[in-house]
């Protein structure tokens, strides 16, 4: 069973990261962070050093985190592959194996967001892990990477080998432009894998009209 179900792990994750190979320009820069437990930790910028897709707007990796986590397939995406700079939608696919226990964060960062408030937010999420997965989401007011100002979704944690969840939250990030971060936390109380494609959106909500 655990050999169909990497077959079936790697085999989603193929063809995601085949679907983020597609897009045009983007204005700000993605970013994509996976850290372990032991202090070690990779940072990739949109086309900058370690990014393996060259198009605008979509990040990946492929390479180990520290000595436990040996294998990392991991891709991400935002506008303008994926939403616009008023209508946000981050999206992320992520294999990952280890050889014992650990933990590793992964997080995914894009910022100069505008969307006029009221704003909702939507966040959802579907794998297999070997451990537990937790998912939460942010925006920043002040338009800083990787800032967790203001809290808008949180699930799990995660703890079952197949799982999805999903949560929408009305917020109002509180600044524009702002920032908004996914943050995903892997914990393998031994060897194993998990995979995962989570995903964060936003839309504008249409104010009713006040009775008068």
């Amino acid at each position: 069973m655990k050999t169909d179900l990497t077959k079936q792990v790697i085999t989603v994750g193929a063809m995601a990261l085949v679907l983020l190979g597609s897009g045009i320009k983007a204005q700000a820069v993605l970013q994509l962070k996976m850290s372990d437990d032991l202090g070690n930790s990779v940072t990739i910028s949109d086309n900058g050093p370690g990014d393996r897709n060259p198009v605008v707007g979509s990040v990946e990796f492929v390479g180990a985190v520290g000595p436990n986590w040996f294998v990392n397939v991991t891709g991400g995406t935002s506008k303008p592959v994926t939403g616009t700079t008023t209508a946000p939608e981050l999206d992320l696919v992520t294999l990952n194996l280890s050889s014992g226990a650990g933990i590793l964060e992964i997080q995914l960062t894009d910022t100069d967001f505008a969307s006029p408030p009221p704003v909702k937010f939507f966040a959802s999420i579907g794998g297999t892990t070997a451990g537990t997965v937790t998912y939460n989401t942010w925006a920043d007011p002040t338009n800083v990477a990787f800032a967790k100002t203001t809290a808008l979704t949180a699930q799990g944690p995660f703890a079952t080998a197949n799982f999805s969840g999903n949560q929408t939250n009305l917020v109002t990030p509180g600044g524009s432009p702002y920032s908004l971060t996914m943050d995903m936390t892997i914990n393998h109380t031994v060897g194993g894998q998990t995979g995962l494609m989570p995903t964060c959106w936003a839309r504008r909500c249409r104010r009713e009209p006040t009775a008068r």
